[in-house]
């Protein structure tokens, strides 16, 4: 049987990616995730530069704040510092220990989980991020992240990408959807890290999704770029799930943040895909209480919807079927 991201992994090697991930990793962003992480195994690290140091293990512990025996499991590996430590502890020693853990690809942990949080931003970690704006969250409870989708092989995707990316499993929950029963699948993703990486550094409000915006970060290079709004449409976009049995050919992504449509729209525009003017649409909620707004990007012409296609791309295990299929009626 083929692995669950065979689909994503072919994908991902069909595109020639001229972001070179030796030469152009991500800045280091552990000075902006949660102070209560900790470096898993670093403790070899802190022993040597404290014994090179001379000072004794009481006079440090009382400048940074923390009991005597806290320090000594600290340098012992019975204990792990956090961040918040680690920073007062590079006034100490003058030695920065946060450049030492991400430099040296350290994992992190808050108890006893191992996580890996990436250090280049590859195509899968642009799909990723793309694909948990639209169809994904973080908790605000800072302690999970996830994803949903009707298809259980997509939901699989996400877990082999999220174990790829971070080093840690997840869980899949499936739900009915609405009254016709339709199921639903959830991929749950246990870690305060993965949260916290995700919030502090791609911007991504926790709880409910407002103010959506790309990351600045997926704007260095094109060829990410493409894979990141990939996501997104595999998340929010939407084409015929039978092209041979609608009147018009259609090809759109709907979400409620205007300013956030306007960047994919103008995204597209520089690839070369011209799309219709932005549509908002309002619909009673279906409780009946209140309206909702959202916003539509719209193609239409079937030289536009050729364009996207073949550039951007569906790599979603039931849309690149449908992609398939409307390429050859598009030609």
């Amino acid at each position: 049987m083929k692995p669950p991201a065979l689909c994503l992994q072919n994908y991902f090697k069909g595109i020639k990616c001229s972001f070179p991930v030796t030469r152009d990793p991500l800045p280091n962003y552990l000075y902006n995730l949660d102070e209560n992480i900790k470096v898993h195994n670093f403790h070899k690290v802190l022993r040597k530069v404290h014994d090179k140091s001379g000072r004794t293990i009481r006079s440090v512990a009382k400048e940074i704040g923390i009991h005597e025996v806290t320090y000594r499991h600290h340098l012992s590996g019975v204990g792990r510092a956090n961040f918040n430590e680690l920073k007062r502890l590079n006034k100490i020693y003058n030695v920065d220990f946060l450049k030492i853990a991400f430099d040296e690809n350290y994992l992190f942990t808050t108890k006893r989980k191992a996580v890996q949080l990436p250090r280049k931003l590859t195509k899968e970690l642009a799909y990723y991020i793309g694909y948990l704006q639209g169809d994904g969250y973080l908790r605000s409870t800072k302690n999970s992240l996830g994803f949903s989708d009707e298809y259980l092989e997509q939901i699989k995707i996400m877990g082999a990408l999220t174990k790829k990316l971070f080093g840690i499993d997840s869980v899949i929950i499936a739900a009915e959807l609405g009254l016709a029963k339709k199921p639903c699948y959830s991929l749950v993703v246990n870690s305060f890290i993965v949260n916290s990486f995700i919030h502090n550094y791609f911007g991504i409000i926790r709880g409910i999704k407002t103010e959506l915006r790309i990351p600045k970060i997926m704007f260095s290079n094109k060829e990410i770029l493409k894979v990141y709004i990939s996501g997104l449409y595999d998340a929010d976009g939407t084409l015929p799930k039978h092209p041979d049995k609608v009147v018009q050919f259609f090809l759109d992504i709907t979400m409620k943040d205007k300013v956030f449509m306007q960047e994919i729209k103008a995204v597209l525009k520089s690839f070369g895909i011209e799309t219709l003017k932005l549509y908002e649409r309002i619909a009673r909620y279906p409780t009946g209480i209140g309206m909702s707004h959202t916003w539509e990007i719209r193609i239409r012409r079937h030289a536009e919807m050729l364009k996207f296609l073949q550039i951007i791309g569906f790599p979603h295990p039931d849309k690149i079927r449908r992609q398939k299929e409307l390429i050859q009626m598009l030609l």
